[in-house]
This record gives C-alpha cells, structure tokens and sequence, in this order.
C-alpha cells in the first residue's frame, strides 16, 4: 500500500516545507522507494521548487493528464527534478477546489501504482484544497516549533483534524529546531498537545544557506545532525500503521466537499492489514498492560533457555491475551504460535538475533542497519534473511543491551562496549558515526572451553606444536599472543590457559570478560567505564596494579592496548612469571615495536632501549595467530625472545619438531 504522508505546519514558519522535502529525499535514498513529493500549498507555490534548487515544478494538470498517457520510466522521466533523487509536482495556483477534488478520484489510483511513497507539503493553513487530499492520506503530520505560539497553534489544528477523521490512530507530530537551549521540553510539549513528539529535529546552522542554495540539507555531505535524526524519525513514521481508506471526513470542515465526494466515492474495501505495523501495536499494548516485573532486567540469548524463566512464562500469559484481544485483525495466513514467539523474543531479548543466537556455529552476529545482519560462521562471512521492520526495532534491541549491562549510548557517546549475561561481548555504534545506521556486532565464545586438544582438532595448530605450547605454559614462561582482529587471539589465551595447574591462583584482567578459565582458584577482574557524570572510570591498567596486590601466581590480561603495558611488563619482570596477554599485531617483530610505544603511554620519559630491555627482561615467547582466507585461524609462528642486541630485539623462531 501507498505511504502518503500530508506534512502540515502548525504556523507559518516551523519548517513544513524543510521537512517536507528532506523526507522525501532521505525516503527516495532506499533503492526500493520511488518516491513523489507533492507542492500543494498554494499560499506559498514555489517554496517546495526552491528548496530544490529548480526554477518550477510540472504542474498537476500536466502532471495528472501524463498519468492517463503513461506508465514506468516514462512518468518518472517526466516528473524527475534534475540531481535530484525523486519526483516532485505542484499543483496549480488557479484550479478550482471541485475541479482538484474530481481529478484526484483518478489520478490516484495511477500515482499509487506508479509511487511507493507520497508527501504533501501542506502548508500550515487548513483549506477546502488539503482537505480534499485526506481520503489519501495514510500518515498526517504536524510541525510544531518550540514556541507557545506554535504549540497554540497545533492544539487547534489537532483539534480541527480530530473533528475531520473518524478514526485516529495514525497523526504524528514533528518536532523541529529542539536544541538543547529549547525553552521548552520535549515532554511538556507532549503534554500541552496531549500527543507524543514522533521526533524533535535539533537546530541546524546550514537550514538557511541550504534553502537559499537550493541544495536540500539531506543531500549534503556530510549530512549536518539534523538529517541524522530525520532519518531515524522516518522509520518511526514506517511503524505507524497505514491509515485505511474511507476514514475521513472533511465535509465536516468543508461543507462544500459533501457533493464533490459523492460525485466521486472512495472505494470503502479495507486494505489488507501491515503486519509490520501490527507488531507494533501488538508490542505498545503489551508493554502498556505487562508488569514490570515480568521484564528481565537484561536480554539474555537463546542459549540460556530463555523459555524456563519465570518471567518468560509471565509475559507469554500477558501477550496471548493481547492477541486474543487483536484476533480479528490477524491475517489467515499468520502461524499465531510462530508470530507468539517473535513478539516475546521482541519484547524480552533481541528480536529477530535470537534466531542467529540459537545457532551453536554461529561466532560472530554483525548489524549494519536494519536492512543487512551478518553472521560468521566456521571462519567464513554470510548475509542472512534476518532484518528489523525498521530503524526503531533495532534501537529498542541496543536499548534493552546497554541498560542490562548498566551502559549508556546515545549521539552524545555513540560508541559503546557491553556484554551480554552469557558472555557475549558486544560493540554499538549509532549516528553521527555510523551513516547507515545503528551497527551492533556480538562476539560469541560458546559454551565449551577451548583447548589445545581442541584446536588441534580443528586444524589450528598441529600435535607438536600444541605440546609445545603447553609444555612453555607449565614451564611458567611469560608468553604474549599477537595477531589481527577476529585471528583467534582470545581462543588461543583461553586455550593456553588450560594447561595451568589447578593449583596455582590465578587473576584475570579484562575489558570486557570474555576468558573462561576452569581452574577452582580463578579471580576475575572487569574495567568500568565512566558514568553518565564522567567519573568513576577503572582502567585495565588500574586494576592491573591492583593483582600485584592480590598475592597472584599468574596474571592474564585479556589484551594490552594502552600504558598498563608498562605495567604488564613489570609485572613479569617482578617474579610473575607464567603470565599471558593478548596484543593486536601482524608479526612478532611488530609486536614488539607496537608493545614499546604502548609503553610510551603510561606517561613515562624511558629511552627506547629501556624500554626494549624491559622486553626482554620481561617476555619469553611471542605467538603469532592469523587467520586464513579460507576463514580458519592457525599458529603460524612461536618466537622465543633471546636478547638485546644494540637497539634491536633479537627473536628466534622456536621450530615445530617432531618429538621423539
């Protein structure tokens, strides 16, 4: 079905015709949409034309006597605005309201077969002429301003809409220039209105040079914050249910319109249902009915048979009686129990993930938006047939992730690590950063530790080499493991971890716990980032100090990344011995070169062969791990470090003999 969205200003001046034109432009950027915009404010004719930098628009005439003649690429040639992404048409500043009101009973019918989104650019002044558009009209929006003027004035445009429609589920209202000096806020505004803001659009600095250049904010590069919250507005107003047609009355309005509509009557069948949009309504009634009780405090995976949790069981009761409730307006086609799980995986854990964390093979879940969901499996990269419905579905998933694990994430700090209550360990990133969308990626590390015996299995590393390896663990020498990202670096220290003595305490260090040891005297430590104040922060290199103070026989630090590298070599230069870390390298030789300048950031004045002697005091053997274009991940190499020679880290390569 057609989205036809009817964009209206509370006033003059919020920035109809600016969101009119932007939203239709960030639309048309989905290569599925076809999109026409549609000038039909005619106190203000040319607005729309301006802002995208062209002299005029076809008129709706031409425009509506091309629809009769043509189809397909021919219309779109016809309409298209030169560079830009989408059609646009203006009406005609001199045809009557009842001459607009006949040719629109025909000429929709074309323009919903040829577009998959309409909008309108209103105006702010309720007119027989808009309301004739409204049997269309699936989607109404207001623009309100943060003003007493402009709320006043939405109040009774809200209100005269209410009179118009009869049914009234589906009017969004559009917050524009809500920056953080807005002398009112986003909730009082909802509460004079008595309707929630959709989205509050910030100040844009660019709005006015964009309008006099006629180059529109949306097609900017790079795009200014403002277009960033369009574009996550927008799949808020995909959410919204369509509106179904014959719902609206503006003869109660404009009286004048009575005999125009019966002249020509609007098909009163009922669309076929959004199941999308069903979703969304099933999910609204369920979290305004649920107890908070029954919502777990964090998503936890498929893996930990979510189905046995109390509160599972609790909101299941909750939503049967909310489709029960809903019944008739389910599609035939809809497997109620399947539709029963998607809506609590939905409501309590990560929606459509669930199905990707289920699969034992699958190591690696990676978002680019809510069109493209990534998994890695065995090695190898794969796109699957998981998507959200749209942007909001995705950000209520980030939402549930950061508050379980006690994070924060928003465009203020747009990058976040968290963990999952299985272990999974998780990275967000949202706009301004990422363009395409909220990215979310869950690193998995399975229920079952890794071992050298294991690895072997796989191919990862041959017999010899893994009694190598665990032969150098239990000798206590200081070993670090390199490689890139995704090469195994965790797995193999997990690994190598195992051939510890059961008798030995051992003190994990990590940024994000991922090690699982099976040792009975194990003690792990986790990094805190700042709170929402700034403060309170716990560094890998604070903590690195603190073990020294807990009488350990072996530290593990997950991965050296900053100063506490400083530390770690002090650690084993300090009768630690049989320590293990992880550090992001290519090759042993840049290793060292990488751990030396790590060093460089714990803030002291050593000279580079200071530093080096440290290395060498401190290190025994360095492990290269990579990870083959075929996907799998291998030892390739085992460098013993020997010595110091002049300003030069002498490394020898331990060979993977056969044993007698």
């Amino acid at each position: 079905m057609t989205r036809v969205v009817c964009v209206m200003g509370a006033k003059d001046g919020v920035g109809c015709t600016t969101l009119a034109v932007n939203l239709g432009i960030v639309w048309s950027e989905d290569p599925t949409e076809r999109v026409l915009l549609i000038d039909a404010d005619r106190d203000h004719a040319g607005d729309v034309a301006s802002q995208l930098g062209v002299a005029q628009l076809r008129s709706w005439t031409a425009a509506r006597d091309a629809w009769t003649r043509w189809r397909g690429a021919a219309l779109e040639g016809f309409l298209a605005v030169p560079s830009r992404p989408l059609s646009a048409v203006a009406c005609d500043t001199a045809l009557p309201t009842a001459a607009l009101t006949t040719q629109l009973s025909s000429a929709m019918a074309a323009l919903r077969a040829q577009y998959s989104t309409v909008v309108l650019d209103a105006g702010s002044r309720l007119t027989p002429d808009i309301a004739a558009w409204w049997p269309w009209v699936t989607h109404w929006a207001c623009v309100v301003t943060p003003d007493p003027g402009a709320l006043h004035a939405a109040v009774r445009l809200l209100a005269a809409w209410q009179r118009a429609f009869i049914a009234a589920p589906h009017r969004l209202v559009c917050g524009n220039r809500w920056g953080d000096q807005a002398p009112i806020s986003v909730v009082t505004a909802a509460e004079r209105l008595g309707h929630p803001l959709v989205f509050a659009l910030p100040d844009e600095p660019l709005a006015a040079a964009a309008t006099a250049e006629g180059l529109p904010l949306a097609m900017r590069r790079p795009s200014p914050g403002w277009v960033y919250a369009l574009r996550e507005g927008c799949d808020r107003w995909v959410a919204v249910a369509p509106l179904a047609p014959d719902v609206v009355r503006p003869e109660q309005l404009f009286p004048q319109l009575r005999t125009e509509r019966t002249a020509t009557p609007v098909s009163t069948e009922a669309a076929p249902p959004s199941l999308d949009g069903l979703k969304d309504r099933l999910l609204d009634q369920f979290f305004s009915e649920a107890d908070a009780a029954t919502l777990p405090a964090a998503a936890t995976p498929c893996m930990s048979t979510p189905n046995e949790d109390p509160r599972r069981i609790a909101a299941e009761a909750v939503m049967v009686r909310v489709l029960d409730a809903h019944a008739a307006a389910l599609p035939a086609t809809v497997d109620r129990t399947q539709l029963l799980i998607e809506l609590l995986d939905e409501a309590l854990l990560l929606g459509p993930l669930e199905v990707l964390l289920a699969d034992p093979d699958v190591t690696e879940v990676m978002v680019n938006g809510p069109n493209e969901v990534y998994v890695e499996r065995q090695g190898r990269l794969t796109r699957t047939a998981v998507h959200f419905r749209h942007r909001g579905q995705l950000q209520r998933v980030i939402e549930r992730i950061v508050s379980g694990a006690g994070r924060r994430v928003d465009e203020s700090s747009p990058i976040v690590d968290a963990r999952l209550s299985d272990g999974a360990r998780v990275n967000i990133v949202l706009a301004p950063l990422a363009l395409n969308g909220p990215i979310l990626t869950i690193r998995r590390f399975g229920t079952t530790a890794w071992t050298l015996a294991r690895l072997q299995e796989r191919g990862a590393v041959t017999a010899q080499r893994a009694e190598q390896l665990a032969a150098l663990v239990r000798a206590r020498k200081n070993i670090l493991v390199v490689g890139g990202t995704g090469s195994g670096k965790t797995t193999l220290l997990n690994a190598l971890s195992g051939c510890i003595s059961a008798t030995e305490r051992i003190i994990t260090i990590e940024d994000a716990a991922e090690l699982q040891l099976q040792q009975p005297h194990v003690v792990r430590l986790e990094a805190r980032p700042a709170n929402l104040e700034g403060a309170g922060a716990i560094t890998i290199r604070d903590l690195v100090r603190t073990a020294l103070r807990m009488r350990p026989d072996r530290i593990i630090v997950g991965e050296c990344r900053g100063g506490e590298a400083l530390d770690m070599l002090q650690a084993m230069n300090t009768g630690h011995d049989g320590s293990l870390t992880t550090l992001h390298a290519n090759s042993p030789r840049e290793a060292i070169a990488r751990l030396a300048t790590l060093v460089c950031f714990a803030g002291v004045d050593l000279p580079l062969r200071a530093i080096y002697e440290q290395v060498v005091g401190a290190l025994d053997v360095v492990v290269q791990v990579v990870r083959r274009a075929t996907g799998e991940r291998a030892v390739a190499d085992v460098m013993a470090v020997v010595g110091l020679a002049g300003d030069t880290v002498e490394l020898q390569e331990v060979a993977d003999a056969p044993t007698a």
